[in-house]
């Protein structure tokens, strides 16, 4: 796997194995191939719950979409983030076992194919009175293919706990049209929440 944070590498090829987002990441290639059964995980490398100031106990994290809680306010965790230029993290769940928010990946490429997952949703809470983290920021800039039959996710994170995440913020950018036969999943929805308090 040829991963290069600051400069370019030729290929990156994720077959069998996971590749950790950490909080940010941005991979440089002239082709990335994630083979089916391979993983570009950026899941909960964003923001923690801090306490009520940034969260309410119970309430799912807020990015692209609004987290809910049990009592359907929206309190004071907002949306924030340019859907044009996503570059924020996922806002985590409030309550002790909230999940965390989703991290930040930027892909700039000329042939990309999923058939694997990428992804930088929220996590899922873990524990009572506690909300799902938002999904957090995936930029797929593509110069010439796009194909696959894999996932590009940002999602909010479940709870059956309290309230669902918010959803993240992806782009598919291209500074001219590319061969765009892409025909799997693309997905930045919102968690379920119980009681029907899930995130947008």
């Amino acid at each position: 796997i040829g991963v290069n944070v600051s400069g370019v590498t030729i290929g990156v090829d994720v077959p069998f194995s996971i590749v950790k987002v950490g909080s940010d990441l941005t991979i440089q290639a002239t082709k990335v191939l994630v083979h089916a059964t391979g993983l570009i995980d950026g899941r909960g490398g964003g923001l923690q719950w801090k306490g009520a100031i940034a969260n309410s106990a119970g309430k799912g994290g807020s990015h692209g979409g609004m987290g809910n809680e049990n009592v359907k306010e929206w309190d004071a965790s907002y949306g924030h983030g340019y859907y044009k230029h996503p570059t924020s993290f996922g806002t985590g769940g409030g309550g002790q076992y909230g999940g965390g928010g989703g991290g930040i990946l930027t892909v700039n490429v000329d042939h990309l194919q999923i058939e694997g997952t990428i992804t930088c949703s929220g996590e899922a809470s873990i524990g009572s009175n506690s909300g799902g983290g938002s999904g957090g920021s995936v930029t797929l800039r593509v110069k010439k293919t796009f194909i696959g039959g894999g996932s590009a996710v940002s999602r909010g994170g479940d709870s059956t706990y309290g309230g669902g995440g918010g959803g993240g913020r992806m782009t598919i950018a291209a500074l001219v049209p590319p061969e765009f036969t892409f025909h799997g999943v693309l997905d930045a929805c919102g968690g379920f929440g119980v009681s029907s308090a899930h995130g947008s």
